[in-house]
């Protein structure tokens, strides 16, 4: 009869170290770093170490940085807020037209905005409507600007904190682009912008 009882607690004794080797198992989940901001850095600022921390996630985002060398140096391309993950679309080029290039507001609907962002690179088209309901005459003014920043009709900037919808658009083009450009940003032609893949 006392065989049976020890059997039995062999097999508990058993029984907790299997659970016990499976909770660690699962305990010790593979950890990945995720970078986060801890100062806030406004629209363009360009982006220090010191704004930069990280913590450890069991699975990374899509789009996430998961190496302040990948941010560090770089600019805010949206106001980046404390506490926040930092995303590969938050950070980029300056904003602001570089060497060689000016900087050039358009007005622009939703429609003809392409819904362009801060970072991004479009095609500029100049359109003249046709006379009498004809088809329009469209023209490429600039292959490839960028977009330097997107703004309200009030002139606030759009980011993913303050959305809004755009009506102006501030595109880095060079100054042979820019001359192309004036006369199209009138009431009677229009600007229309198309993303770049």
């Amino acid at each position: 009869m006392k065989k049976p009882i020890w059997r039995a607690l062999l097999a508990l004794v058993a029984a907790v170290a299997v659970a016990g080797v499976v909770i660690s198992h699962t305990q010790h989940r593979h950890l990945y770093p995720l970078v986060t901001v801890v100062q806030a850095v406004p629209l363009g600022g360009q982006i220090s170490a010191a704004d930069l921390g990280t913590v450890l996630v069991t699975a990374v985002p899509q789009g996430a940085i998961t190496s302040s060398m990948s941010a560090v140096g770089r600019y805010a391309q949206e106001p980046l807020a404390p506490g926040s993950t930092l995303a590969t679309a938050e950070v980029g080029p300056p904003l602001r037209a570089g060497r060689g290039e000016v900087r050039v507001v358009v007005s622009v609907t939703p429609s003809s905005s392409a819904l362009a962002t801060t970072g991004e690179t479009v095609s500029v088209y100049g359109v003249v409507p046709g006379p009498n309901g004809a088809l329009p005459t469209v023209t490429l003014l600039a292959p490839a600007a960028r977009v330097i920043g997107v703004y309200t009709s009030g002139a606030v900037p759009i980011t993913t904190l303050a959305p809004g919808a755009p009506a102006l658009v501030a595109l880095a083009v060079t100054p042979a682009e820019a001359t192309a450009i004036l006369p199209y940003m009138t009431q009677s032609q229009a600007v229309v912008l198309v993303a770049l893949p």
